[in-house]
């Protein structure tokens, strides 16, 4: 059981992120949640991806480590309402 983090680690990095499932969800969401018009990806990560409609730019994330979700959460409702530009 001491080793299974790290095999879990080796696994994820070997395995390739279904990008264009994901890519596809977050557009379809990004799309209803925030009426915009169309979108293009910015890049893909671990965590989500990176999508514009040319004005602005948003982030979907579709995975987030079990131990630091709530901190990750809290950090970006402190943000609501602070970034502008």
């Amino acid at each position: 059981l001491r080793e299974l983090p790290e095999i879990v680690e080796r696994h994820r990095a070997a395995s390739p992120l279904p990008l264009e499932a994901l890519q596809q969800a977050a557009e379809e969401y990004v799309r209803a949640e925030f009426a915009t018009g169309p979108l293009t990806c910015l890049g893909a990560g671990e965590e989500g991806v990176v999508l514009t409609d040319g004005r602005l730019v948003y982030k979907y994330f579709h995975y987030w480590k079990a131990r630091d979700r709530s901190e990750r959460i809290a950090f970006l409702k402190s943000l609501e309402g602070k970034v502008s530009g």
